[in-house]
């Protein structure tokens, strides 16, 4: 049979009868007492039978240990250890090994899956309060956040997702016209609806932001139609003679840019098209016609 296990079948009907069985056996300091009658019986919920005082444990050195209180529950093993400036009565705080003792006791308890308490005596003195509470917290199992389920009528979201998909409807064959868009921004009963919708009216939105996103993009690249009164681009036009081609090109038509750049006193135009159309205005043969060297 297990600690836990032998302890549980001397286990207290209520905690008159935990004073009585346990009141020798808390004997270490006064403090321990008064801290089992001011604090621990005083936790709500927490029953006698779940709190065993000097309770035994091994230490990570095979040493047998007790610490001062423990308290065991089906969620949670917290082990109290008390403690204070002279607890072993020698008229002086703890000196460096005791202090590492110490520390090493709660390291061993915590590895072992107990949840430390280290109380010193002027802590719970000045505050009793305060640790009653900490221990009823420790002990609670903690309470799931209520879940709200409301039975939404969606009948305003589907009016509004009509007349939102017939403004998208509209946007897009605006944008195929090359008109501009307007937003209007109004107190429309489909926006109202929506505010009323909440979270579910947000979400409509953004669906339908992103149809629209999606449906004016297809047309960003699209060619706009030729105006009715717009000139069709013809043949490059032709000269008869380099006078008649200065009045366009005062400084003359170049067949390319390496021709171009061996003329240093002029700026010729870069037109292979008109070039080619009057090539016989190149009298030299330099690829650059009409120009002033």
């Amino acid at each position: 049979m297990s600690r836990e296990q032998d302890s549980a079948s001397k286990s207290p009907a209520d905690w008159s009868e935990w004073k009585r069985i346990n009141q020798n056996t808390i004997h270490h300091t006064p403090y321990e007492w008064d801290f089992a009658m001011d604090v621990i019986t005083k936790v709500v919920g927490l029953k006698p039978s779940q709190v065993k005082p000097q309770y035994p444990f091994t230490g990570t050195d095979g040493r047998e240990y007790r610490m001062d209180f423990a308290i065991i529950t089906k969620r949670i093993k917290i082990a109290i250890e008390l403690e204070g400036w002279d607890k072993t009565n020698s008229k002086r705080g703890k000196n460096k090994k005791e202090h590492d003792e110490f520390n090493r006791r709660l390291q061993d308890l915590t590895i072992q899956g107990w949840t430390t308490l280290p109380v010193t005596n002027a802590q719970f003195k000045l505050d009793k309060m305060k640790y009653i509470t900490m221990i009823r917290q420790l002990i609670s199992d903690p309470q799931p956040a209520p879940v709200v389920v409301v039975n939404q009528d969606n009948s305003e979201v589907l009016s509004s997702i009509e007349d939102m998909s017939g403004m998208v409807r509209k946007l897009a064959s605006n944008q195929k016209e090359n008109s501009p868009i307007t937003v209007v921004h109004d107190n429309s009963s489909s926006l109202t609806s929506i505010k009323k919708t909440g979270v579910v009216g947000i979400a409509v939105i953004a669906a339908l932001l992103v149809i629209l996103i999606f449906t004016l993009s297809k047309n960003v690249g699209a060619p706009g139609p030729t105006p009715a009164n717009q000139a069709p681009i013809g043949e490059p036009q032709e000269f008869k003679n380099c006078a008649a081609l200065k009045v366009k090109y005062p400084n003359g038509v170049a067949q390319s840019q390496e021709d171009k750049d061996r003329k240093l006193y002029s700026n010729p135009v870069i037109n292979s098209s008109v070039y080619n159309a009057n090539q016989k205005l190149d009298a030299n043969g330099d690829g650059v016609m009409c120009d002033s060297n």
